[in-house]
Order: structure tokens, then C-alpha cells, then sequence
């Protein structure tokens, strides 16, 4: 994959573990840059709001992070909005890049300004000194599915529209939200993109034995990161090491696997894979230092 291929080839007689730190080095300040909530002041109308019971209705098969909330900062919205429309099925750090190579692939298509965003649409908001920093699923004009940061403190949710839109376009939300509304920008200088998506196929790594047994591999690794995110295990600091340990020697296969001459769509599959591990790899950036770099 070019855009992380060619930042991170190191010589190969470079010591495992200092490449590993470089790499997480490089690649962990995507995750405190990513969809992050701009504080706001305030108001009285900013109040709680008891949201129905029958809004809390999964738009896929992914029901596990319906009101989750992690331990860990590094699964984002980006996570939330790409696992709801089933185009991935984990819960871990997803990179702006990788939201863009779904949003740009066959299984999604972006809303032209005159349609009208159905439920479990993908919007997706931005700022004009920002550009996207934010995404989440579409429910109706008055309700979305979201997580407002990496920050651990924020769930995964359905929410009013308004409060998360009010939450990240700060003091001026209310021209924003009126502009939103009229669908103009009169008043505020923002947008908002709506993508329509199909989930990926049931089989979709079932390109050729190579690619089955690498999915098979992550699937088992994926259980648990979730584990160690989540908090829903008593996983020792060593054991997630060594799973971030074990996606980073399957990620290097992959990477090399990427250089030879393939079709397209067996490419678009090993680069799917590649944004999955390095996503899985970022799932818990606080500990990712010095001290706790895994032994390869």
C-alpha cells in the first residue's frame, strides 16, 4: 500500500522493535488528531435528552458496540460509522485514509446534493481550517449514531443531531445548524457529505488460501484487542503485547504480499487488509511507548 508503504520501509536488518516504535511513532499521532469534539459554551437547551428505546435498533449485525463504551483512547468514530455500515467488523483505531478507501469504493456512493440522506447513511462533517474531521451514521433528521472522539469517555451512541452537531462546530453551531437545516452556507462556512453504502459480502477475503488463512489469523487477534479495549477480560499488558506483536509480523507479510503484481480487486483486498491490521495495531495508543514495546 503506497501511502504507508513508503514511510515505513526500513532496512530490513534494522532491529524488529525500533522499527516497531517508529511505526507506531509515525502512525499514532493519526489517532489524536481524529475526531475530536471542539469544546463549546453551553447553553440551557444543551440538556440530556432521554433518547426513545426503539431509535436504539442496529442498522447491521455489528450490535456489540451499540452503547459501548472502551477503556483504551484509539477507536474513533470513523470505527463506529464504517462497523455500522458493515464494510468492517472490529473495534479498533480507523485512520481518515482508511474511511476514504471506503467511501471512494464500490460499496459506497456519495449523495449529490439534492438527495435527501436515508437511515444508515454516512455523513460526515467538515471545517474549513479542519477539513473532515468527523463522521457518524444517519438515523433521521433528528437522530444519529456516533462517537464523538477516540476519547475513551465518549460512547459509541445514538444521540440528537443537533447536540453532536452543536459539540463539534463550537460557538458558531447555531448559524451551522440553521445553514444544515436550509441547506445553504450563508451564515457558516462548513459541510456535510453523505455517503450511501452496502456491506461488504459475507466471503469477501475469500480471494485465495493465502488471504483466507490471513484473515483467519487476524479474526482470532481481532477477539482480543477487542478484549483489551473493551476491558470485558482481565488480559495482562504482556498478552496484548504479544497480539500486537503477532498483527505486526502478519501485517509485514501482507505489506511485502502487496509489491507483486496482482488484479485489482485482489489488491483492493490485501490494501483492506493492511488498513485492518494497522487499525488494530493503534487500538490502544497510551501504551504504545518505550517501556512497552513488544519483543519480536
Amino acid at each position: 500500500m503506497t501511502q504507508y508503504g513508503t514511510v515505513l520501509e526500513y532496512p530490513m536488518d534494522m532491529d524488529m522493535a525500533i522499527r516497531y516504535w517508529i511505526f507506531i511513532f509515525l502512525l499514532g499521532s493519526l489517532v489524536l488528531s481524529s475526531c475530536h469534539p471542539v469544546p463549546f459554551q453551553k447553553t440551557a437547551s444543551d440538556k440530556k435528552t432521554l433518547i426513545p428505546s426503539e431509535k436504539i435498533q442496529t442498522l447491521s449485525v455489528a450490535k456489540k458496540i451499540d452503547g459501548l463504551q472502551l477503556k483504551t483512547l484509539g477507536p474513533n468514530c470513523w470505527n463506529g460509522a464504517l462497523v455500522k455500515a458493515g464494510l468492517i467488523h472490529s473495534v479498533r483505531f480507523v485512520s481518515k485514509g482508511e474511511y476514504w478507501f471506503w467511501m471512494n469504493s464500490p460499496y459506497c456512493r456519495k449523495l449529490n446534493s439534492s438527495e435527501k440522506p436515508q437511515r444508515g447513511d454516512l455523513g460526515s462533517l467538515f471545517w474549513p481550517d479542519r477539513g473532515h474531521y468527523h463522521s457518524f451514521v444517519f438515523l433521521d433528521s433528528k437522530w444519529v449514531f456516533s462517537k464523538n472522539s477516540p476519547d475513551p469517555k465518549y460512547r459509541y451512541e445514538v444521540q440528537r443531531f443537533e447536540d453532536m452537531f452543536y459539540m463539534h462546530y463550537k460557538n458558531k453551531a447555531q448559524k451551522c445548524w440553521q445553514d444544515f437545516q436550509s441547506r445553504s452556507q450563508e451564515n457558516c462556512e462548513f459541510d456535510v457529505q453523505f455517503h450511501q453504502c452496502r456491506p461488504v459480502e459475507e466471503g469477501f477475503y475469500k480471494t485465495d488460501s493465502k488471504v483466507v488463512a490471513w484473515d483467519a489469523k487476524i479474526k482470532l487477534l481481532e477477539e482480543k484487542v477487542f478484549l483489551w479495549v473493551s476491558g470485558k477480560a482481565n488480559t495482562r499488558l504482556e498478552t496484548f503485547e504479544r497480539t500486537i506483536g503477532d498483527l505486526y509480523d502478519i501485517w509485514r507479510e501482507v505489506q511485502i504480499e502487496s509489491k507483486n503484481e496482482f488484479s485489482k480487486t485482489r489488491k483492493f483486498k490485501l490494501e483492506a487488509l493492511e488498513f485492518r491490521l494497522i487499525g488494530l495495531m493503534l487500538s490502544d495508543v497510551e501504551i504504545q511507548s518505550e517501556e512497552s514495546i513488544p519483543s519480536f
